[in-house]
């Protein structure tokens, strides 16, 4: 588990702390200001390796340091890395890194990284030694090859890292119906809608010109092959894939190598609302908090008691989903924000809020206006002459144009309107009312 990170000299931040939660963590803010570096940062110190481009220091020269605290054998530790501008990369201590547990990481290109403990370090490796070049220090999958499968070249031999959600979901649907039924509980609990969730058809053939079978799902409107899903289907069927290949390939690993099973377990998800329609997004965070039961009973001999999520997210119905499931004592809501030209990272006392405007114009989001900007910018100029005795009839007509052209009928401002220039029209100057 992630107790702390402190980020000196790297990132949008000359400084920066985060005490994470042991449950749940979720990040807010605009674009731009670190919502996916932090969740990088969380997968680097835990894994010692970073999903694609290294973090670099602010400016060139400037120390750079990473401190984190983590559970360690059991005990809370803290670590320091330093960036070594000599080498161009961060130092490093020798060995594994210091988490026991699994890491799992979706990120929002639709690209996948995992640390396993039982697959990425091994003391006594079967093929490869811990110091080999070619030892995978980390799965990380992209988009692509988290469909078609991850290969590795060893001494010749081209070894099959992790055979793709295509080939597996096929195998485990025909040959492992103790995957396959993890499979198919994970999807229904991630489904928008539990009156049509999404299920598992027989695999189809896509053409006389390809020999595999693929994965197909069955729809209110009938069966579609998963590769010609919405993206929606497709990043939920991905993520549901994500989790249950990462618990039932470390479970195997772990048997054969006669290792101790692991509890911990980190999932880092980079804007978990991606692709997905607002009924999706109503239910998708909630469900991923239910999965660690799911998982617990699908698989017998997994111990995930320990499960600790870090997720972004732009969208205030993800936060409205949370209320009822939010533990003060076990989660925590992290939100960016720009002061003047430096980013700050906010720990944001949580709140019911009630429904999505409310969120929306919270100081979480701090977008006071729900209406399209030219219907904002006709009520400002509304308003402003609200407090004005009298008006000139041309100036009233514009701004009543600008009004009548973005304002709807049925809008209660109408009322506020008449009520305006009734007062007008009794001022000193007088204005005909309408």
């Amino acid at each position: 588990m992630l107790h702390r990170i402190e980020l000196e000299g790297v990132g949008p931040a000359s400084k920066m702390t985060m005490d994470l939660a042991p449950r749940l963590n979720v990040i807010t803010g605009d674009n731009g200001l670190g919502k996916t570096f932090l969740l990088d940062v969380a997968w680097f110190v835990l894994t010692r390796t970073w999903p694609r481009y290294p973090a670099t220091p602010r400016a060139p020269g400037v120390g750079a340091k990473i401190r984190f605290a983590v559970d360690a054998q059991r005990d809370q530790k803290t670590y320091e890395t330093s960036f070594v501008p000599r080498k161009q990369t961060w130092s490093r201590s020798v060995g594994r890194p210091p988490s026991p547990g699994l890491v799992m990481y979706a990120r929002v290109d639709g690209s996948f990284a995992v640390w396993d403990p039982a697959r990425n370090y091994w003391r006594d490796a079967p093929s490869l030694g811990v110091d080999d070049p070619q030892r995978p220090e980390a799965f990380l999958l992209s988009p692509a090859e988290v469909w078609d499968g991850l290969r590795q070249e060893v001494a010749g031999r081209t070894i099959p890292l992790c055979r793709g959600l295509i080939e597996d979901w096929v195998t485990w649907q025909a040959a492992e119906p103790t995957f396959f039924e993890a499979l198919k509980v994970v999807l229904e609990m991630l489904s928008p809608d539990p009156a049509h969730p999404i299920r598992p058809a027989k695999p189809v053939r896509m053409n006389v010109d390809d020999a595999r079978d693929y994965p197909a799902v069955t729809m209110p409107y009938g069966v579609v092959s998963l590769v010609h899903a919405s993206a929606g289907v497709q990043r939920i069927a991905a993520l549901a894939y994500l989790l249950i290949w990462s618990v039932s390939e470390h479970m195997l690993a772990r048997e054969r190598l006669g290792l101790k099973e692991t509890h911990q377990v980190t999932l880092l998800v980079d804007e978990v609302e991606a692709h997905l329609h607002p009924q999706w997004q109503r239910r998708v965070l909630p469900s991923l908090l239910d999965v660690a039961v799911s998982l617990q009973d699908a698989f017998v001999n997994a111990n995930l008691s320990d499960l600790q999520f870090i997720v972004s997210t732009h969208a205030p119905l993800v936060l409205t989903s949370l209320e009822p499931h939010f533990d003060e004592a076990r989660d925590r809501l992290w939100t960016l924000d720009l002061r003047g030209s430096e980013v700050e990272l906010s720990h944001v006392r949580w709140e019911k809020r009630g429904d999505v405007a409310n969120w929306l114009s919270s100081d979480v989001f701090a977008h006071p206006a729900l209406r399209p900007i030219e219907a904002e910018e006709a009520l400002d100029k509304a308003k402003a002459l609200a407090v004005r005795d009298s008006v000139p009839a041309r100036e009233l007509a514009r701004v009543e144009r600008a009004l009548r052209a973005h304002i709807p009928e049925l809008d209660p401002f109408w009322k506020t309107w008449g009520v305006l220039r009734q007062k007008w029209a009794n001022g000193p100057h007088g204005v005909k009312p309408r």
